[in-house]
Order: structure tokens, then sequence, then C-alpha cells
């Protein structure tokens, strides 16, 4: 995939060397902060980010795009859409309320079983 080509290719971060760019997100490890925040965005670059954490300036750079998780609101406007056609909606995850991966992951097997 021609666009996203930096994504699959190596970076060095200092002297650490990661085979790709994927970054799983500290909310999902539970590293992020209580109100869900991790990093603060300064500035985009041609190919990266300034970010602030800790009161420090950090640089990320050598990416082909930015992907921005925002918000902590639930949206389940899908559900009614559907209420009317469908027999039975399980509401799960996010959609439910803001939470931790695993929650939805619960909910979704507890939904599973349940039909």
């Amino acid at each position: 995939m021609k666009q996203f080509e930096k994504l699959f290719s190596p970076i060095r971060l200092g002297s650490l060397e990661l085979k790709n760019r994927f970054v799983v997100p500290p909310m999902a490890t539970n590293l992020a902060y209580e109100d869900g925040t991790v990093t603060k965005a300064i500035e985009f670059l041609e190919d990266g980010a300034l970010v602030s954490k800790n009161g420090k300036t950090l640089r990320f750079e050598g990416f082909d795009a930015v992907v921005l998780a925002l918000g902590a609101r639930s949206v389940n406007s899908l559900k009614e859409e559907l209420k009317e056609r469908v027999p039975e909606i399980y509401v799960i995850g996010d959609a439910l309320a803001p939470r931790q991966a695993i929650h939805a992951i619960e909910e979704g097997a507890m939904a599973g079983l349940s039909v």
C-alpha cells in the first residue's frame, strides 16, 4: 500500500529501533490518565507531530498519517435508527459508555451468550 508505506517500515526512536510504526494506545493498556488523556498535540508536521507530555515536548516524525482518538462520549444513534426494524438490539462498549476495551469485550461476550 503505497499510501501508507512508512507505516510498515522500521523507525528509530533514540537507541531503540522498531520494526514498524504501529502504536498501541495507552488507554488500551491502562497507561492513560483518569480522564483518558495521554498527550496534548501541540503541532502537526508534514510527517508527524509535536506533543506535550508531563511538561516535556516530544517530536514524532517519519509517519504517513496521524490518527487522533478524541472525546469520551457515547454515541449510539444506530440503536435509535434500528429499533423499529430489529427485534433485539445490544448496545456495548463505548456506544454504551466510554470505558476500557475489556468492558466492550465482556459486554459483547454476554450479548453473544444471551442470543
